[in-house]
């Protein structure tokens, strides 16, 4: 007993020593009180509604989607206040706010105004080395896949306009490798008309224009935008595109030096000719192998399939651009609909043709068979994707090899028994090992 009274007395005193204190049930009960940060900046804000007669807007995509945002703009580690607002009576009138701290307060510094059907979405690039940031903000104007754009750098207690631009589509990246952001706008004309590419970079108070390059000639349309990696570990924007015929992809890769400007690699010559970034179907650049550098893949039919057919199957070889000849790294089967990949060992290009199909017990596969151009083909590999009410079940049925699960589907594989003997089979281990999920990475 006399220990139990002397921890418990050990145990108030370190509580009062470390400024704890037991609350009441009352205190307890207690709403909790916001900060005075948040009380000085509902403060703020609402005299500029009281006085504009504005409301609340947010960005419609992107990262950045509260109405009100924090960011460090001039990285002196206090977060600046963004506020977004459109004019409660003149429709398609824009104000984004910038506030900084002082003091006890929230004062107004500065403020872009913008004209759209919407802000689309709003970045805060690192414009310097020492880690200043601007604002890009995206508008949504009238009339189908209209975007402009304004960009604002932060200096001092001043916001100002150093870009206004339209665009299609754009990306932020460090291309130069300096530790601060370069902007990239892409513009096309779904006409044919002009397609290219533009680099600014922040100086000294400006964004000014830097390079311009071309796209693929045949681009009609842009689908996707990423940055990453090009071989070397060279900084490089990725544009997918569509031509005139809607189908397939091609890739046109960005890259900045000092020696030779701001340039399109996936273009050689003078006549700008595409350099084999094409491919028949829909998958975009990657890294498929996990080691830092984006490849794009181009698509070679698989045996005995017939090119521009409506069933037609392919492998992707998987290139790495950027030297002065692109290196293939790796070849895949790729499932986009299932979300899964094999990887297909070299002996199987020219050798291996590929079916798909569904079971009678509901199970969608896909099988690897040795093509036989005058018999039939025999088969090396099933694999399935089970999405039934007893998917469990039968994935657990003899012979099945369990590969993957989510919460809809069970991804299981078989070795048919015709299989075996065959060169063209792969054992349990390497069939498990070449298997893998598709992850996307959407970009802007």
């Amino acid at each position: 007993m006399k220990n139990t009274a002397k921890f418990c007395a050990l145990l108030l005193a370190s509580l009062l020593l470390s400024g704890c204190v037991f609350q009441s049930g009352d205190d307890l009960l207690r709403a909790p009180q916001p900060s005075k940060n948040y009380v000085a900046l509902q403060s703020e804000l609402k005299s500029i509604a009281d006085t504009t007669g504005v409301v609340t807007a947010a960005p419609k995509s992107g990262s950045n989607r509260n109405s009100v945002q924090l960011v460090d703009l001039d990285n002196d580690g206090e977060d600046e206040a963004v506020s977004f607002f459109q004019d409660s009576k003149k429709v398609g009138q824009f104000t984004v706010y910038v506030h900084k701290k002082i003091g006890d307060k929230y004062i107004k510094t500065g403020q872009i105004t913008g004209t759209g059907t919407a802000i689309e979405s709003v970045d805060y690039p690192v414009f310097t080395p020492d880690g200043r940031r601007g604002i890009v903000i995206a508008w949504q104007i009238a009339g189908e896949g209209s975007t402009a754009l304004t960009a604002c750098a932060f200096e001092g207690l001043k916001v100002y306009s150093v870009l206004e631009t339209e665009y299609t589509m754009f990306d932020l990246f460090d291309l130069d490798g300096d530790g601060a952001t370069e902007l990239v706008t892409f513009q096309i004309d779904p006409q044919g008309g002009r397609k290219a590419a533009r680099l600014y970079h922040y100086d000294d108070g400006a964004l000014p224009l830097v390079g311009e390059t071309q796209m693929s000639p045949e681009a009609r349309s842009i689908v996707r935008v990423t940055s990453g990696y090009a071989a070397g570990n060279r900084p490089a924007v990725y544009a997918e595109e569509k031509n005139e015929s809607g189908i397939g992809l091609m890739t046109d890769i960005f890259v900045y030096d000092e020696a030779a400007g701001f340039t399109n690699i996936a273009l050689a010559g003078a006549q700008g000719a595409p350099v084999t970034t094409f491919r028949p179907v829909s998958v975009y650049a990657t890294d498929i192998n996990g080691d830092g550098i984006t490849e794009i893949p181009r698509a070679t039919l698989t045996a005995g399939a017939a090119d521009g057919a409506a069933d037609a199957q392919y492998f992707l070889d998987w290139y790495a651009y950027g030297a002065e000849e692109p290196q293939m790294v790796r070849s895949t089967y790729y499932n986009q609909v299932e979300e899964w990949m094999f990887t297909i060992p070299e002996a199987w290009h020219g050798a291996v043709a590929v079916t798909r199909g569904t079971s009678m017990g509901g199970m969608a596969f896909t099988t690897f068979e040795q093509y036989n151009p005058t018999g039939d083909n025999i088969p090396v590999l099933r694999v399935y994707y089970i999405t039934s009410d007893i998917r469990d079940i039968l994935a657990d049925n003899e012979g099945m090899i369990r590969l993957h699960e989510t919460d809809s589907a069970v991804y299981a594989a078989r070795i048919p028994d015709e299989a075996a003997g065959n060169p063209l089979a792969l054992p349990q281990d390497e069939i498990e090992r070449r298997f893998s999920m598709i992850t996307q990475d959407w970009g802007r």
